[in-house]
Order: C-alpha cells, then structure tokens, then sequence
C-alpha cells in the first residue's frame, strides 16, 4: 500500500516556520491542508519542540525525580519518574506504574479483564464521601469493566436528589414512553379485545392465560416491566393474550366471563331458613317434635339425631356389649390396641391411625382415623368456600342493584363487570389508613353504612381502570 504523497521540502520550512510564530498544531494543518498527525510528523522531523497541549500556562511540571510514590496494583514503591503525569490526582501522578498501567492497557487491548483486582485495588475511595469501599461489592460495574467513581449509597443519594429536583420534567416523558410501549404492544397482540373484541387501547391489558399474573409482576417490577419483558423476548403468544379491563377482571375474580359462560352468573335468591318442628328418628323411623328428642347444639336444627328412647337403647346396647368384651377384636394384638373408625368401619391401631386428643376424648384420641379426617377436612373446606363464593356473589349483586345497576359512564349493565369507584379518589390511601381491603370486604362495608351515594359511585373496570390508569376514560374525552 503506498504511503502518504510526500510534499517539498519548502512547504515543510514553511509548517514549521508558522508553528514558531504561535500557531497551534490545528490551525497549522488547516492552513496548509494537511492532518494534524502529518504535521506532528513535519515538526519533528525539523526537530522543532511541540508545545504541550493548551498552551505553555498548561504544561505539566513534573514533580522533583527524588519522590517515591507505591503502586496501587503491584504495591511496590517506585520514584515518580515510572509514573505517567495526572492532573487529576492529589500529587499529579497516575496512581498505577507505567509498567502496571501499560499492562491492564494490553490487557483490555486484547479482550482480557481481570475477574478480581489485586493489591489496593481491592478497596476504592469514593470521590463523593471519601470513604474506602470493596471494590467488587460497594461499587457498580460498567460494561467496559470499569467502576464508578461514586460508592452505591453516593450514587443512590445523587439519582434521588437529581429525581426530585427535576421530578417536573422525568415524570411527562416516562409517562410518554410507557404509553408508547403499551401501544406496541397492544399492536403486537392483535389490537384488540381476543373475548370480546374491545379495540380502545385505554380499556386493553395483557392477560396470562394460566394465571400467576400478579406474582409476575412482582419480579419484574409492575405492568411497565412485564411489557419490557415481553418486548425483550419478541412479543411470545404463548400463555399471552390481550383482553379488555373487563373480561380480564371478572376471570380473575370469578374464573369465568360472561361473554363466554353467562349462566354462571345467575343469582338466585337466599332461600328461606326452614323452622323445625318435626323430625324422624332413623332407628323407629318415627316422626316425632323436637321436645322428643335429646339437644344436641351442634346439629343444624339443635336436636340430637336419635329420639329420646332410642338414645337411651342405644346407649344400654353399647355399654353391654362392651362390657362383655365382644366389642373388641380377639387375636394376639390384645384388648385396646385396636380402635374403630366410626366412618370407614375398619379396626386400625390407635396410635399409628388416629390423631392424639384429649384424655377426656374418647379415650385420648379422636373418632376418627387420621384418613377420614383428611377426607372430611377437604370436604368441608371445599363446601365452605363454595358457600363463601355463592356469599360473596350475592353481596356483589345486591351492591350493584342498590346502586342502581349500570355504569354511570358507559351504561354497562352486566353486573360481574361493574365495581365501586371512589368519586374523589384516593381508594388505595383509605386501605392502606385501616379502610375495607376491597373486594367483598369493601362491599360488606358498603351494605353495613346503608349504601351511601356521595362518596361511591358504581363503573365498570373498563371506565374505572382506565380512569385509575391514566385520569380519563375515552367515553368522556371521545
């Protein structure tokens, strides 16, 4: 490859005489159309000595050569003169040797970063605080391998503070970018409602098809991370989809949407709590009133579920029979080793099948064995909390009824997609103060206050999400 066209040697005296006379290496080169490399190459082939750079005021004076300083790296004293100057330091030179410095140059040169620092580069002094800090652990990392200046506790009291200062200015553009986002993402996911087919981005959210949304957005950092994760990731379709405000809520809330499924969500009335005055033994098959039979508070109806003579038979009968020692196994595991499950009718061991109670109890332990009681546990769980859900529906219905059964926005009028706003806000203050917790809790509150009209008002999520997301709903601003 050739070299650089060579010029005369006038032209050269010429550079050099002009550099004499006060002019820079830039305006040198200008003048006489050349690049400052080649005319720094011009003047030192003439031997003419090139000025520092700013001027002869800002030349570096290099300490006295008897001066001793230790490297940071290698942790060996060496004289100034294997030190490369630094303005920036206390003593005006790089606090690493020419010889360490020269190495971690090549090093990064070539890709190679060292993974630990060595000798006090171990520990960094903060240029905030000025306190000496662990390297690897009180300082943030940067991409090039370097760290900052600032310890984590300087650098976070510095973003605060630059936060608050110009809080007026950060918060409209993030606002911007985080509606800039949504909106890719709402484009990436079809652009509307994939139930019922809702297109206003205001009312649109994403949904995670088998559920953990919530968990979801606790590790990434709220809805804005979760839209940041799926960009990063390409907009996945899988466990993923766009759903309005309120088909989205009522899954989340009842499992189930009304555009797909709507007699799941027909109410039917409280029936009426029976008076008992009658009952039939099943022993005698005799119907007799409640006066003829034991009470008994925990039945449903406070009667004992055998009548009066039967009970006392049936009492006789069992006492004989235990006392005649035919109520019991015979075999080599002896008398009372056995127990018998009253529900499964099995003989089992009593202290391997049956939970411990009170001495009191039957013995010492319960009537059941341990996997009855399971069963019976589930069992009962399971009808509570469909009694609760059936509960908590008609609460919610008879809520949405007494407020006169619409949205006051859009006129909505399923009642699953409607909900209680607060008219002046500050909803998420009331609950965290010691208010309803919202949900059922808020309505139980709601019916106990008799429905008050001033402060509460009923909307639909679309229009109350939307109002609690951005301040509008698109019903209003059209």
């Amino acid at each position: 490859m050739a070299g650089p066209k060579p010029i005369c040697p006038e032209l050269e005296k010429q550079v050099c005489e002009a550099y004499r006379n006060g002019s820079n290496i830039l305006t040198v080169a200008k003048t006489f159309r050349l690049n400052t490399v080649r005319a720094t190459a011009i003047l030192r082939k003439y031997g003419v000595p090139i000025k520092p750079k700013g001027g002869a005021s800002s030349a570096k004076v290099r300490p006295p050569s008897d001066a001793t300083k230790r490297c940071t790296r290698c942790l060996e004293v060496k004289p100034t003169a294997q030190y490369q100057l630094n303005p920036a330091t206390s003593d005006g030179f790089d606090t690493r040797c020419s010889a360490c410095a020269n190495e971690l140059k090549m090093m990064r040169r070539h890709g190679i970063v060292p993974d630990e620092p060595t000798g006090m580069d171990f520990f960094k002094c903060c240029a905030r605080c000025g306190l000496w800090n662990i390297t690897t652990k009180d300082f943030q990392g940067r991409k090039t391998g370097k760290r900052d200046a600032y310890c984590r506790i300087c650098t976070k009291v510095i973003k605060d503070g630059f936060y608050l200062n110009n809080k007026g200015t950060i918060l409209p553009k993030e606002k911007i970018k985080r509606w800039a986002l949504r909106l890719e993402m709402i484009a990436a996911y079809g652009g509307k409602c994939s139930c019922c087919g809702e297109s206003a981005p205001e009312f649109l959210t994403i949904d995670h098809v088998d559920g953990g949304g919530t968990s979801h957005q606790r590790s990434v950092g709220g809805p804005s991370g979760v839209i940041r994760e799926l960009k990063a990731k390409g907009w996945p379709r899988d466990g993923f989809r766009l759903l309005c405000w309120n088909c989205n809520c009522t899954r989340g809330h009842f499992g189930a949407c009304p555009h797909e499924s709507p007699d799941a969500f027909i109410v039917e009335p409280k029936p009426a709590t029976p008076i008992h005055v009658v009952k039939r033994c099943p022993i005698c098959g005799e119907t007799k009133p409640l006066a003829g039979f034991f009470k008994n508070p925990h039945s449903f109806n406070g009667a004992s579920p055998y009548c009066k003579p039967c009970s006392i038979t049936n009492r006789r009968e069992r006492w004989q029979l235990l006392h005649s020692g035919k109520g019991f196994p015979t075999g080599p595991m002896g008398l009372g080793i056995l127990r018998r499950c009253p529900r499964c009718e099995l003989w089992k061991v009593k202290t391997e099948a049956f939970h411990a109670a009170s001495a009191g109890k039957t013995g010492g332990f319960q009537g059941w064995c341990k996997g009855c009681t399971r069963i019976h546990r589930l069992q009962r769980r399971e009808a509570v909390n469909q009694a609760d859900s059936l509960r908590g529906k008609r609460l919610r219905f008879y809520l949405v009824q007494a407020y006169g059964g619409r949205c006051e926005c859009c006129g909505e009028d399923r009642w699953p997609f409607l909900t209680v706003d607060h008219v002046f806000g500050g909803g998420t203050k009331a609950r965290a103060n010691g208010g309803p917790s919202g949900g059922y809790h808020m309505y139980a509150f709601l019916r106990r206050q008799g429905y008050p009209r001033g402060e509460y008002r009923l909307l639909c999520y679309n229009c109350n999400c939307s109002r609690g997301c951005y301040g509008r709903c698109p019903h209003q601003t059209g």
